[in-house]
């Protein structure tokens, strides 16, 4: 797998991604109401993008290449936000009541 070499250029391109592609893919999935597939669609198109930036092949598993970035799928994100967006809707119509 081309992850075993350190390269700069490489990690750049995943710290863009993370700081610029993810906030724009995950604008307002809080409300989103999504089907397993379209979660699996949106996670297919996360892995393909670091297979992209590492030069891997497409039936090679992305799981390294999130690990070693450390970063985790855009469907546990997904469902991460969506908890904490509840938990804080909760509490906010707990306090006003």
């Amino acid at each position: 797998m081309s992850v075993l070499g350190y390269s700069r250029e490489k990690m750049l391109a995943v710290f863009l991604a993370k700081t610029y592609c993810l906030p724009i893919l995950l604008y307002g999935c809080e409300t989103w109401c999504m089907s397993s597939s379209d979660k699996h669609k949106l996670d297919v198109a996360w892995n393909n993008c670091f297979r992209k930036i590492f030069n891997a092949c497409w039936r090679e598993s992305a799981k390294p290449l999130l690990f070693y970035c450390g970063t985790m799928p855009v469907s546990l994100r997904i469902d991460q936000r969506k908890m904490i967006f509840f938990i804080i809707r909760l509490y906010v119509a707990l306090t006003l009541s």
